[in-house]
């Protein structure tokens, strides 16, 4: 295992990550997802134990879902990743200082994301679990007991780590960053940002992009797909500082799902209503006037 000083610890070197533990950061996170999601399925089972009280359930609960959030940030330094080597002129010679993540791990950290992060059936706990999840109610010295909101708010959770991933990958820094590593790659050898927006709304809008013969789309999914539906409106209305290109290319995702969005219907009352809000919300920013430079 290479070793790395604090001042080289960043957001961009996938190699250099701290409270990691392995010489293969990419392995080892999906490891910890899969160990995470194997804790969650037997808290429902055996917890709380004899002694405990159901706050000790919700307390693992959370320290579960803390583990998981920081491995998909492991993960995501992957794409559009750069290691930084400290190379003195005349020692190391033909080693760059910076080297990009090889694209095939740059897509595996992506299909990662899409699994752990994205996916249709992700982190679907059962109502037997969540009703469990009760506060500590022992008011002391030090301790501030929860007085609102006493159940778990497991939707507003869940897609706060969507929102908080789909935020981190679609920031300008990355972008710019991914857009500059083309022009210091080989050709094929950088993951593209078409290729990335495409696959993020593959992976987002699977219901409408891939149909089934009865369309309905959940409640989870349906958030994660508003705020997609944000972040690419925010970049087309100039609200977020990106790239040009990536300006572009929200603009054109925007406008393929909006076709797409069409011809969809649903005996869903939820879903019909959900297609119909955010089709009439990428036309208003598709036909929005343009503002600023």
């Amino acid at each position: 295992m290479s070793y790395s000083p604090d001042e080289d610890t960043s957001s961009i070197d996938s190699t250099s990550a701290p409270w990691e533990h392995s010489s293969n950061i990419l392995i080892y996170s999906q490891w910890q997802l899969d160990n995470s999601l194997n804790m969650w399925e037997p808290l429902n089972q055996g917890y709380p134990i004899s002694g405990e009280s159901y706050s000790d359930l919700r307390e693992r609960f959370n320290i579960i879902f803390g583990n998981y959030l920081q491995q998909l940030y492991y993960t995501s330094k992957y794409i559009g990743g750069q290691s930084f080597y400290r190379v003195h002129p005349g020692e190391n010679q033909g080693r760059l200082l910076f080297i990009t993540v090889p694209v095939e791990q740059q897509r595996q950290a992506l299909a990662t994301l899409q699994k752990y992060v994205f996916a249709e059936d992700v982190l679907k706990f059962s109502p037997e679990l969540i009703n469990k999840l009760a506060p500590e109610r022992w008011i002391h010295w030090g301790s501030s007991p929860a007085r609102e909101h006493l159940d778990y708010p497991v939707y507003d959770l869940v897609l706060f780590f969507q929102s908080t991933v789909l935020s981190d990958l679609l920031s300008g820094d990355r972008l710019s960053r991914m857009k500059d590593i083309e022009l210091k790659s080989a050709k094929g050898e950088a993951l593209s940002l078409p290729e990335f927006f495409g696959t993020l709304q593959t992976g987002i809008w699977t219901e409408v992009l891939q149909p089934r013969r009865k369309l309905k789309i959940s409640s989870l999914r349906r958030g994660l797909q508003r705020q997609y539906v944000n972040f690419l409106t925010a970049m087309v209305l100039r609200k977020v500082d990106v790239p040009q290109d990536a300006r572009t290319l929200a603009w054109y995702k925007l406008k393929q799902l909006n076709n797409e969005l069409r011809g969809m219907n649903s005996d869903d009352e939820y879903t019909k209503a959900h297609l119909l809000e955010i089709g009439d919300r990428i036309e208003k920013a598709l036909n929005a006037p343009l503002q600023g430079n």
